[in-house]
């Protein structure tokens, strides 16, 4: 971190450096396709690793940084990443929330009380399966891949979450089906 601060030479040196380290491009390349993301995204997260590397730098004078200086810079990588994870699932979201309130005004409120009791019946649907059902549902709806829910979950592999989220799909629609007055008020 020192070097960053130390003269404008130096500085170049280090990051020129980092920028050409194929290994550690490599690795963030990697994590981020493996995380949802593109070849042109983990570019993107790979560079601005590298800017918020030299900014830390320049802003904690405190921070020290003693071994290996990949494991920190793929912290940033990995959090920048999250970071960006998180604007696409607010922006699938605001997305979702347009596409369903399309078309309401204040001048309609029977389409908005339906939407409220869609909503209401889908809660209490998934409020009858297991919470590990319910779980895995509403991660997969999410846009999750199956090493993120296995992940998050606690499955031993991708496999084991693939197959429970075909069992509790399984299980939704075997009762949607006994109970096809739901799926009426679902549509």
């Amino acid at each position: 971190m020192k070097a960053i601060r130390l003269n404008e030479g130096t500085r170049s040196q280090v990051i020129s450096s980092i920028y050409h380290d194929t290994m550690l491009k490599g690795t963030v390349c990697k994590y981020v396709m493996n995380h949802q993301g593109s070849f042109d995204e983990a570019l993107l997260v790979f560079n601005d690793m590298i800017v918020q590397f030299v900014k830390t730098g320049f802003s904690d004078h405190s921070s020290t940084l003693a071994g290996d200086l990949n494991p920190y810079l793929m912290g940033i990588a990995k959090y920048l990443w999250f970071a960006e994870l998180k604007k696409k699932v607010a922006s699938h979201y605001e997305s979702f929330d347009m596409d369903i309130h399309q078309g309401v005004t204040k001048e309609e409120p029977e389409t908005l009380f339906l939407t409220k009791e869609r909503r209401k019946v889908l809660s209490e649907l998934l409020s009858l399966l297991r919470s590990n059902c319910k779980d895995v549902l509403m991660h997969w709806a999410n846009g999750f891949s199956m090493v993120e829910i296995a992940e998050k979950l606690n499955y031993q592999s991708e496999g084991m979450a693939r197959k429970k989220k075909s069992q509790c799909f399984k299980e939704l629609l075997d009762y949607l089906h006994t109970h096809p007055h739901l799926k009426d008020q679902l549509i």
